[in-house]
């Protein structure tokens, strides 16, 4: 027995990963649709993976909570970038870290 909304079974195709990265509008132009970049994946021994994007959204919150101070200084808003390893990823399991470098 299960209450009701609660899931009793999720099926996963480990076949098709995927990652989810909240990035600052200030580094957006780094993750446009169709960008190719580099991750690191600590399980897999650090192992360097090609992404590329295939979706990008904004998020409701900014990515700071604090006042920006008058002047020309701004909030930034959090995106939400989808992206899938351009091979096969044989080892990825969901919920996994991917470790991005960005130079600012």
């Amino acid at each position: 027995m299960s209450p009701a909304g609660v899931p009793v079974v999720v099926v996963t195709d480990l076949a098709r990963n995927w990652m989810v990265l909240n990035v600052r509008e200030d580094l957006l132009s780094r993750f446009q649709k169709g960008k190719k970049f580099t991750a690191a994946i600590p399980a897999l021994n650090l192992k360097e993976v090609e992404f590329e994007v295939y979706a990008l959204a904004a998020q409701p919150d900014f990515a700071t909570w604090r006042a920006a101070p008058g002047g020309t200084n701004f909030d930034a808003k959090t995106f939400e970038i989808k992206a899938r390893p351009v091979k096969p990823l044989a080892g990825a399991r969901p919920g996994m870290s991917v470790l991005v470098s960005v130079t600012l």
